[in-house]
C-alpha cells in the first residue's frame, strides 16, 4: 500500500452502509500523451500503427489513441508533486471492514470509446457491494466489489471499470 494511505476499521454493518456511496470525482492530473503511449507500447513491444504513427491513428481513429491496458494509467496520482501528492486512497481503502490484508481478485472493464491523444479523464469510484464474511483458503474476510465509470473532458464515458477486492485476515498458518 502506498505511504500515508491506511485500511479503514469497522464492522460489516459498517461497510454494509457504504454500499452505493460514491467517491467525489477524481481528475487526472496530466493529459494523455505521446511519450507515456510510445514508454508503455514499448515495454510490451505493441507495435499497432493506432498508439504509433500519427497519420494511420488520425485516418482511423481521428488522433493516435491509447491502448486500453493503459486507461487506469492516466487516472493514477502522481506520487509527489512540490505542492504535496493527492493522497485520496481507493475507494476500497475506505470500507471499514475487520482483516489487515487486502488483495485483488478480479478486474473486468468495458470500453466504450478509445483515449485519444490529449484526453483528460476523470473517474468517480462507487461501492456496489460487500459480500458476507466468508472463509478461503487465505483466511476469513468480506469480497468488496466496486465500480468506477471513467469520462473524459468533454464527458464521453470512456470505459467502466469494475473491481473485485478481498479484504481478510491470514489464517493463523500465516498463509498470505
Amino acid at each position: 500500500m502506498p505511504a500515508g494511505m491506511t485500511l479503514a476499521f469497522g464492522s460489516y454493518a459498517d461497510a454494509k452502509r457504504m454500499e452505493g456511496f460514491e467517491q467525489e470525482v477524481r481528475h487526472a492530473e496530466v493529459p494523455v500523451s505521446e511519450a507515456m503511449i510510445a514508454f508503455f507500447c514499448s515495454l510490451i513491444e505493441d507495435g499497432n500503427p493506432s498508439y504509433w504513427d500519427p497519420a494511420f491513428a488520425e485516418k482511423w481513429w481521428g488522433a493516435l489513441v491509447a491502448p486500453p491496458a493503459m486507461v487506469n494509467v492516466w487516472l493514477m496520482p502522481l506520487p509527489w508533486r512540490p505542492q504535496g501528492a493527492d493522497l485520496r486512497p481507493s475507494i476500497a481503502l475506505s470500507v471499514p471492514l475487520p482483516g489487515s490484508v487486502l488483495i485483488n481478485v478480479a478486474i473486468d472493464v468495458e470500453y466504450e470509446r478509445h483515449v485519444r491523444l490529449g484526453d483528460r479523464l476523470s473517474s468517480i469510484e462507487r461501492v456496489d457491494r460487500v459480500g458476507p464474511e466468508k472463509r478461503t483458503r487465505l483466511g476469513v474476510g468480506h469480497f468488496i466489489d466496486s465500480s468506477a465509470r471513467i469520462h473524459n473532458q468533454d464527458g464521453h464515458l470512456i470505459a467502466t471499470h469494475k473491481n473485485t477486492l478481498f479484504r481478510y485476515e491470514p489464517d493463523a498458518t500465516g498463509s498470505r
